[in-house]
């Protein structure tokens, strides 16, 4: 099994998710790959931290007193019948609680599933730069020239991505910069926004005064926030890596935001 077959299984493997069988071929590449495992204990770290950061909420007290109540009030003629008992009712309180814990949590807002999609169909190759460059005073000239809002310089140096261009795209119905970069094989996405007030959803970081809005759509990673004079959007595949692709804009800030901080191992 190749580094990356592996490093595909190592999320999955990191949460005990993996089978016997495809465990065993993880762990016998990772004795004689030190990068892979480096890799794996810098998912380990990431996974660590988000759960520190976003604890699970408790289910409601009392449930699993209910639930023993429930079964020893109710006729158990055979083992097998019990036992499926005993499984609709984890079934049952495990739903409840899901929908105790969505219920009224707001959608993700327009512009982030549409976000979603651009980069779908940027990753398909669909969506034309109409600028190809690696310069980010190029970029930012640029999209200063052919958004009708003030910008600023969005596009900083960084040595984590590779900058490929910049176009214009339709983002529900807002005309916005999009800004393309490479981490590796994988692509990720910056749109530059018009200002404006993030609802309240998604998990959220504080770092000094800027808040970032995380949000997982279809398998992809989308991360909001502001910054004067814009708001920003950025997508990715990078699943555990959220601090690599967050270095698209902070990587040359003095301040360090705590998303960037996982992947760093400094948290």
């Amino acid at each position: 099994m190749g580094c990356n077959s592996v490093r595909s299984l190592l999320p999955a493997y990191g949460d005990n998710e993996l089978s016997i069988e495809s465990a065993i071929e993880v762990e016998r590449h990772l004795l004689g790959c030190p990068h892979c495992d480096a890799v794996l204990e810098r998912h380990r770290r990431f996974t660590k931290t988000i759960g520190q950061l976003f604890p699970r909420a408790p289910l409601p007290g009392g449930i699993e007193e209910r639930v023993r109540r429930r079964l020893r009030t109710h006729p158990r003629p055979r083992f097998w019948l019990n036992g499926l008992a005993l499984a609709a009712s984890v079934l049952l309180v495990f739903g409840a609680a899901w929908t105790l814990l969505r219920a009224g949590a707001p959608a993700a807002p327009a512009s982030v599933l549409a976000a979603a999609d651009v980069y779908r169909r940027a990753a398909e190759q669909a969506v034309p730069l109409a600028l190809r460059s690696s310069n980010p005073a190029t970029v930012n000239a640029w999209l200063t020239r052919n958004l009708a809002f003030p910008i600023g310089d969005p596009v900083q140096q960084t040595t984590a991505m590779a900058l490929e261009g910049v176009s214009v795209v339709d983002l529900a119905g807002e005309r916005v910069g999009y800004v393309q970069y490479r981490h590796d094989a994988h692509l990720v996405s910056l749109f530059v926004l018009p200002p404006r007030i993030w609802p309240d959803a998604g998990h959220r970081v504080r770092s000094g005064n800027i808040e970032f809005h995380l949000f997982a759509v279809g398998g992809l990673q989308l991360t909001v926030w502001n910054h004067r004079p814009v708001s920003y959007v950025l997508a990715s595949d990078l699943t555990g890596q959220g601090g690599q692709a967050c270095a698209v804009c902070h990587a040359g800030m003095a301040q360090r935001t705590t998303i960037e901080s996982l992947e760093a191992g400094n948290i």
